[in-house]
């Protein structure tokens, strides 16, 4: 039942995009800035057009994300972005996102030519070529900068675009890490974890994960939390597990969402609630694992959980999960899914009082909310049925 699996060492990477575009767009208006170097006016504008579904925006998101443009570097969320580019962008728009990039290379600008190296890696809006991807990362990284040490690191660690080499991988990604790059801490937490290039040592591989997770790397607050959960080169503790679980939902793991809903079905770090274990087992088994494969382990989890409790007491934990959603309770503060899970319960509510109750509630926080952020919470709530 409980995903005590640590993430795999070597995280994926990200991407971008663009087209033509309408004044007042919010992708346009992007571009526009991004063109003139404001990139935290862009990623604002990017975020609230990919928030509204605008796939569009996802191939900038997946780039400001990677290279660390307008926000801070998270590979996670690069990954989410890159994979809705993958799927759902033209390849107009990302010839012309590379476009940006490649100007910026051009340029000698570092994050640019890491962006153009991304391209290269995953064939986005050009031809793939790990071995230009290769050419461009080191470029950048012998410019001392950390996102291509880290992605140079990341090609010798897995032998693409170049001979595998884990200690030089191990070497870049300490310069990187030496800079603050918490992804390259994590890294290097991962592989004394595993023993993957150097001899495993739990030690010093809780310390490098300290390190990353105590600068906000979700990944690292999830493999910290299994390490105290298991008693894995420190004391198990089982508070401390769920306090750093707990972090890591709240940034969006799933697996750390559905361990957070055993130690409460099993009132292990925090008191008994199987009402709460059914919330986080629901978005778990919903969001699906970006920490690594669930392989049943979150729809058992729900399955389990779910069996202890009756309709209505499965309504109102759907329900409240909808309020952690829009309060940023122990899980990504997020109106489009907060409304998605209240108007299942509602959906689903015979007591007409009840009912009407959760509606106003509801329709309040909606009232605060975007159009196209509505409807795509009620296209969600009508796609997933009864929870």
């Amino acid at each position: 039942m409980l995903a005590r699996t640590a993430t795999a060492w070597l995280a994926a990477a990200g991407m971008f995009l663009q087209s033509n575009f309408a004044i007042g767009d919010g992708v346009g208006q992007g571009i526009e800035a991004f063109a003139r170097g404001d990139y935290a006016a862009a990623h604002a504008s990017f975020a609230v057009a990919g928030e509204d579904g605008d796939s569009r925006a996802s191939p900038w998101l997946a780039a400001d994300y990677y290279v660390g443009w307008g926000a801070k570097a998270n590979d996670m969320l690069a990954q989410r972005w890159l994979e809705t580019a993958k799927n759902q962008s033209a390849a107009d728009d990302l010839e012309q996102a590379v476009d940006h990039w490649r100007k910026l290379a051009d340029a000698g600008d570092p994050s640019g030519t890491v962006a153009l190296g991304r391209a290269y890696e995953n064939g986005i809006g050009v031809t793939a070529s790990p071995v230009e991807a290769y050419r461009l990362y080191k470029i950048a990284a012998d410019r001392g900068h950390a996102r291509g040490q880290y992605a140079l690191a990341a090609m010798y660690a897995s032998g693409v675009g170049v001979k595998a080499d884990s200690k030089e991988a191990m070497r870049l990604f300490n310069l990187a890490a030496a800079q603050g790059d918490d992804w390259s801490q994590y890294q290097i937490g991962g592989a004394f974890l595993t023993g993957t290039g150097v001899r495993r040592n739990l030690r010093t591989a809780s310390e490098w994960l300290t390190r990353a997770a105590q600068a906000g790397n979700a990944l690292a607050m999830y493999n910290l939390a299994v390490m105290y959960d298991q008693g894995d080169g420190v004391r198990q503790d089982y508070a401390e597990a769920y306090r750093w679980y707990k972090q890591a939902a709240i940034h969006g793991v799933p697996n750390a969402q559905n361990n957070l809903a055993v130690l409460h079905y099993r009132g292990q770090g925090v008191a008994k609630d199987v009402g709460a274990a059914f919330e986080f087992s629901t978005i778990a088994r919903d969001q699906g694992s970006l920490a690594g494969p669930s392989d049943g382990t979150f729809d058992f989890a729900y399955r389990t959980i779910q069996a202890e409790l009756s309709e209505p007491e499965r309504r109102a934990a759907v329900f409240h999960l909808g309020e952690r959603c829009r309060d940023g309770d122990s899980l990504p503060r997020d109106a489009i899914q907060a409304y998605r899970y209240m108007t299942i319960a509602i959906n689903s509510e015979p007591e007409a009082a009840l009912k009407e109750q959760r509606t106003r509630i509801r329709d309040a926080m909606a009232a605060t909310m975007r159009g196209a952020q509505v409807a795509r919470a009620q296209s969600l709530a009508e796609s997933a049925g009864p929870s």
